[in-house]
């Protein structure tokens, strides 16, 4: 009974110096609203720096996803820095054609050509399109890339070179608005080809260019159309049997095409062989830089938001030395000093941190808006604003509470913070 009664004053004493320090907030709104606007400014860093973050993950594993983790890209050269339309032609249709014979595992392996900012005219729409690519049938299952009307590129159009063509969504919305693309015409250097299908929104940007913004050409079109070399290509797809070692099987291929290609022992390759595992290190390293970048620059906001808090709390107390003094006069312990101090401060983190949440959003809506910055909000930056408050309000608000909790009543009753 007496251990109950004890508890019941303990959460009656705890619950009227919480109210003291609602009072305490309203009493002092100048500070608070400094102190609360210090908080939101690191808050919002924060939370457009969590949201800038969280956009780039789920772009980074799109890219993953939409390369296929069956799939294998071979491109002509070796040299990462050279954009792929740029690069010498150093893979022909023969290695497309041995590779299907002699690799174990290969279902399907098809050339790719590039040609690109090719104007593209429809009617009144004009655009320049970013990819004018040129591949075998079934565009769909060699690239995982599934269609949303239309029909696929056959082995017909590919043997007789038909003018035929696959649009993504950016092309078919620039030249053809919100008409569905399929069955009518485009104009490409002076070629007309008829649309047969429309490529599914990718949302992914590749060699700085959308991959939405392409048209997909049966690739014996391209060749005779636009003047290309009949033998070489820009590069190679392959898709394997699902299971199977990715790993294993680039290393294979490139022992392979080394031997095709008759290049001696110690010399460079001239080609790039680009697996799964290759794009999943390159985006891992690039969400490494991007986290640790991000990280120090939210830490740097949040430290500027907690030594202002804790200036303005130090000059406070100094401010409200007889109050403190008069409490500990009438009986406040040290620990209802500290306790009254530590829930202004985190009341006053927690309204910044919502404030700081609403302003984040703010711009970065407007940053989206603008296309400056891809931002993606999501429920843990609430979580994450609150823990950032907290640690804040420890880390920079405990010692001031601790300085006006060790205050000697007497000393503070004369107006004296020593």
């Amino acid at each position: 009974m007496k251990i109950k009664f004890i508890n019941s004053f303990a959460v009656l004493t705890t619950y009227r110096i919480f109210r003291l320090s609602l009072h305490a907030f309203a009493a002092h709104k100048a500070q608070s609203a400094f102190v609360i606007s210090a908080v939101a400014l690191g808050i919002s860093a924060l939370t457009i720096i969590v949201a800038a973050f969280d956009a780039a993950t789920v772009k980074a594993d799109a890219l993953v996803k939409d390369f296929g983790p069956e799939a294998i890209f071979i491109a002509g050269g070796n040299s990462v820095e050279v954009p792929l339309g740029n690069r010498p032609l150093t893979l022909t249709l023969q290695d497309i054609a041995e590779i299907r014979t002699a690799m174990p595992g290969v279902t399907k392996a098809e050339p790719f050509l590039l040609i690109e900012n090719v104007t593209a005219r429809a009617g009144q729409g004009r655009h320049e399109v970013a990819s004018v690519v040129g591949t075998g049938p079934d565009y769909q299952g060699v690239w995982d890339w599934k269609l949303t009307e239309g029909r696929e590129l056959n082995q017909t159009d590919i043997a007789r070179g038909e003018k035929v063509c696959l649009l993504g969504t950016i092309v078919a919305e620039k030249l053809f608005g919100g008409t569905p693309p399929v069955g009518r015409t485009l104009e490409l250097r002076d070629v007309t080809l008829t649309v047969v299908g429309l490529l599914e929104t990718r949302d992914v940007i590749a060699s700085g260019a959308e991959l939405d913004d392409r048209i997909v050409l049966p690739y014996t079109t391209l060749i005779n159309r636009f003047n290309l070399n009949p033998e070489y290509v820009n590069g190679i797809r392959i898709k394997y049997l699902p299971g199977t070692n990715m790993q294993e099987n680039g290393k294979t291929l490139r022992e392979f095409l080394r031997v095709r290609h008759r290049l001696p022992t110690g010399t460079a390759d001239d080609f790039m062989v680009v697996t799964p595992l290759d794009i999943l290190r390159f985006v891992s390293f690039l969400k490494g830089g991007f986290l640790v970048f991000l990280g120090l620059t939210a830490f740097v906001s949040l430290l500027v938001s907690g030594f202002i808090l804790a200036n303005l709390y130090y000059l406070s107390i100094s401010e409200r030395t007889v109050e403190i003094g008069l409490k500990k006069a009438l009986g406040a312990s040290t620990q209802h000093i500290l306790l009254q101090f530590l829930f202004e401060i985190l009341q006053l983190t927690t309204c910044g941190a919502m404030a700081g949440l609403v302003l984040g959003a703010l711009i970065g809506a407007i940053l989206n808006q603008l296309d400056l910055l891809v931002l993606r909000m999501s429920g843990h930056l609430f979580v994450s604003a609150l823990a950032a408050a907290t640690f804040v309000a420890l880390a920079f608000g405990l010692r001031p509470a601790l300085a006006a909790a060790r205050m000697n009543p007497v000393a503070a009753l004369k107006g004296n913070a020593s």
